[in-house]
């Protein structure tokens, strides 16, 4: 159960930053990305 909204809430952050993929928030959301990668990986 927790698994599964840790991965919808992975795939709704993922849409929204290729959404609203604007200069300003685009290294945001990338530095987001990957710190959620990270964890994926490590966990």
């Amino acid at each position: 159960s927790l698994k599964r909204l840790v991965n919808d809430l992975g795939s709704r952050v993922q849409t929204a930053a290729v959404i609203s993929c604007s200069n300003d928030n685009f290294i945001v959301k990338n530095k987001i990305n990957n710190y959620n990668w990270k964890n994926i990986l490590t966990v």
